[in-house]
């Protein structure tokens, strides 16, 4: 549904962002959204002012979360189950478990949502 929303054909036009982060950057400011693990993909959309969806499992996004009032957050870690912090030994199975209970459809509603 994704790649049919985009316009784009499965396997083509499709390159490693991490290879060239100025044509990354170009890339993601021509985009109207942008879907994001916890990652410099989701701050780099920050930055350049495009929407972000940002999907958090085991860390905190409100403390590694792109800062930007465009964004929408999908985080499944219960508010018991402390978040990992950077430099920690590992990550629990529970905040582990937390990132494997965001489904598809969710993040193509809030998709759906955005781009109307």
């Amino acid at each position: 549904k994704l790649i049919e929303k985009s316009g784009l054909k499965e396997n083509e036009g499709i390159f490693n962002f991490l290879e060239d982060i100025n044509k990354t950057t170009v890339i993601i400011k021509k985009s109207s959204l942008v879907i994001s693990n916890d990652s410099i993909m989701g701050h780099i959309a920050a930055a350049v002012g495009t929407k972000v969806i940002g999907i958090f499992g085991p860390t905190s996004w409100e403390n590694t979360g792109p800062f930007t009032d465009k964004k929408e957050i999908i985080c499944k870690r219960p508010r018991e189950i402390e978040p990992y912090r950077h430099g920690s030994k590992g990550i629990t199975a529970e905040q582990a478990a937390s990132l494997s209970k965001i489904e598809v459809n969710e993040v193509y509603k809030i998709v759906d949502k955005i781009l109307k």
